[in-house]
């Protein structure tokens, strides 16, 4: 029977997470499931247009009614099966313990920047999910965002660099 191979990349918007997950995706063939997803199809079930603050409305939604590690839960259920598996994205401590308690050697990676790189990035990427307010979505982020320090195991990943450095960062601690 082969390992599983499960990554969880935790982290601030901006901080590298999406690019990570690709780079892991490419190189290695992992198979990416971004916790958003879950909220995004639950947004769209519920006919409301997929801006931040409807899914942020509906993810509170969904933990208040299911639990606060109902997103974890749901995007594993998609994962069955596959051996090498990138999760992008926590937003609640609950979902990070899940994680670990579902996968007891998962990898669990907090990808971070500075703020400034990291606001610099969002307008870069423009993605129309992070149109508006800049400040506010900082904000908003800050209200969901898992901490480091509070997963177990965590391995906190500094991302200031450029692209070379941080796949090189991946590259020594998947190896």
């Amino acid at each position: 029977m082969q390992i599983k191979k499960v990554i969880h990349l935790l982290g601030p918007m901006g901080g590298g997470k999406g690019t990570v997950a690709q780079f892991l995706k490419d190189q290695y063939g992992f198979s990416v499931f971004n916790l958003s997803q879950i909220v995004k199809e639950e947004t769209e079930r519920n006919g409301l247009e997929l801006t931040r603050e409807n899914m942020n409305a509906i993810y509170d939604e969904l933990k208040t009614t299911f639990g606060k590690d109902i997103v974890a839960k749901r995007i594993v259920e998609k994962a069955e099966g596959i051996e090498k598996i990138v999760f992008d994205g926590s937003r609640d401590i609950e979902e990070a313990k899940y994680m670990r308690k579902r996968f007891p050697n998962i990898l669990s990676l907090y990808i971070d920047a500075d703020e400034k790189i990291r606001k610099q990035r969002i307008i870069t990427r423009q993605r129309d999910i992070d149109s508006g307010d800049l400040e506010k979505l900082f904000e908003k982020d800050n209200d969901y965002v898992v901490p480091s320090k509070s997963v177990p195991g965590v391995i906190v990943m500094e991302n200031n660099g450029n692209i070379e450095q941080l796949f090189s960062k991946i590259q020594t601690l998947i190896s």
